[in-house]
């Protein structure tokens, strides 16, 4: 929730339903610092719910001003602290500050012994306060329960009562804000052109002799779930039985295949519960899984399957009891990767209703909950590679989330010849530069704050124009490209220029969308 000083707003709407003679409240909420490091879910870019707010905006500074008759008390997080005293026109910034807690720690009985002494000279400054404002008991009860620094100093000098500052306080200078760590700054000289022409710079890789080779369902499953990750299942299933107090448990790789087989069966035949498949039943009895394997040995590899050690988990990875099995996945998705030039960047979403730190709720998609994962793939569904996400936590800050997914995804590709396509969650012009230099051509749709202050005909301008109406500028400098054109909706799109012919990019890409 956003926070105000010393405060959630929910606290202080609750104050404020108790004041009868409140005129008014407002609310503001500051923006996110930087919309290229927002976590938020892929969508349209003029979509946001009040309902549906990213973990920036719920983090951000708050500030309530409540209007009681011709008085106004501002709450705010940088709201400055009450003048008890104030200092002459030639002295510094100052704060006054308690000393207690920066005593020099010479005598602590003396420290102790001022204690009480610091608490009757607070109810004293607090009881002079009060008197002094003649407010009605509903605002008398907002203002004591507020800590005194929460309380706008810009109250009428009618109605300010100057009190001396204790002895037992000091006078400490204010030290400044930390700093938030700069981001990348890119100066951008737009001109409406087209994209020049240029060739690769990398040849594109040589396609490799199995990707078309016509293979059964069974041998491509050993592509991937081969003995190397068998075993994995099976080590660590066992290790963790025996972790259990379960030493005469012990499974085979020929066991964990037959497990494996079952899980997927299911998938194909769904019952409502797992035991059903075992049950006489015409109507749910499945023959197959029952003469494969009992079901209680199959709960008791259900409750002890494992592919990594709990007692050496990598710290900090929310992921680490499945990264081994990623691992080893990815390893054999690059190893097989049948070398396509166009590959796509998306999301991807497991089910999943149980309790997770990782776990998402994505409001207004077809699966709400579950484990989000991004995925690198080709155009035909080949998974390049996947990476499970665990938090906005782990970004580039000069790329953002989205740019660092991307970047992560693409670092381990053979050397070729790329282009890449991606959603609006994903593109910004700092992450096409940066591919620009990796060699690696990329295109996606962007949102109107990132496009940093291109000179294309507006959103609200272009969407009264004809069907078919665009606008397109190039940055000179980095071979960057914005479109925006008029569909069934405004649509803005950026591409980096490497290795894209000049056929009139900006009117092939309209005349694209527009046949699509």
């Amino acid at each position: 929730m956003p926070r105000c000083r010393g405060f959630t707003t929910h606290q202080v709407l609750s104050m404020l339903e108790d004041d009868s003679e409140m005129n008014g409240a407002d609310i503001f909420i500051s923006p996110p610092l930087d919309p290229d490091c927002s976590d938020e879910d892929s969508g349209d870019e003029c979509e946001g719910t009040v309902d549906n707010l990213t973990r920036r905006q719920l983090e951000a500074t708050a500030e309530v001003t409540v209007r009681h008759g011709s008085e106004r008390i501002r709450i705010g997080i940088d709201s400055p602290a009450p003048t008890i005293d104030e200092p002459a026109e030639h002295e510094p910034n100052v704060i006054p500050i308690c000393s207690t807690p920066f005593a020099s720690h010479e005598n602590v009985a003396q420290e102790t012994s001022t204690s009480s002494a610091v608490e009757a000279t607070q109810e004293s400054i607090t009881s002079t306060v009060r008197s002094s404002k003649r407010l009605s008991k509903p605002s008398q009860r907002l203002r004591e329960s507020m800590p005194l620094s929460a309380v706008d100093s810009n109250i009428s000098e009618t109605r300010k009562r100057k009190t001396a500052v204790p002895a037992l306080c000091t006078v400490v200078e204010a030290q400044p804000a930390a700093k938030k760590k700069s981001l990348m700054q890119v100066t951008r000289a737009w001109v409406k052109d087209d994209i020049p022409k240029t060739q690769d710079a990398v040849a594109s890789a040589v396609v490799k002799r199995y990707a078309n080779s016509d293979f059964s369902p069974s041998f491509v499953f050993e592509m991937f779930m081969d003995e190397k990750v068998i075993e994995l299942l099976v080590e660590n299933t066992n290790r963790y039985a025996s972790q259990k107090g379960k030493h005469n448990f012990q499974t085979t790789s020929g066991e964990i295949r037959l497990f494996i087989a079952i899980l997927f069966t299911s998938g194909y035949a769904t019952l409502p519960r797992r035991r059903l498949y075992w049950e006489p039943s015409d109507d749910v009895h499945n023959t197959a899984i029952s003469n494969a394997m009992t079901r209680n040995r199959f709960e008791e590899l259900m409750r002890f399957i494992h592919v990594a050690d709990n007692d050496n988990l990598p710290a900090g990875d929310r992921m680490g009891k499945v990264r081994p099995l990623f691992s080893e996945l990815n390893a054999r998705f690059l190893h097989y990767f049948p070398c396509a030039k166009d590959l796509s960047i998306d999301e991807s979403i497991v089910p999943y209703y149980g309790r997770h730190s990782a776990k998402q709720y994505i409001r207004g998609k077809p699966i709400r909950f579950g484990y989000k994962v991004w995925s690198l793939n080709t155009p035909v569904g080949y998974c390049i590679q996947l990476d499970p996400y665990q938090g906005a936590g782990v970004t580039d800050p000069q790329l953002g989330l989205g740019g660092s997914v991307v970047v992560n995804l693409v670092s381990k590709l053979p050397t070729g010849s790329y282009v890449l396509y991606f959603d609006n969650f994903f593109t910004s012009l700092k992450l096409l530069q940066h591919l620009t230099d990796r060699g690696i051509q990329a295109t996606g749709t962007v949102r109107s704050n990132r496009i940093e202050n291109c000179p294309v005909t507006s959103v609200d301008v272009l969407k009264k124009q004809p069907r078919g109406s665009m606008d397109y500028r190039l940055d000179s400098q980095k071979s960057v490209i914005v479109v925006r054109w008029n569909d069934n909706s405004v649509v803005t799109l950026a591409s980096n220029c490497h290795g894209i012919e000049p056929m009139g990019s900006a009117q092939r890409w309209s005349h694209a969308e527009k046949n699509a």
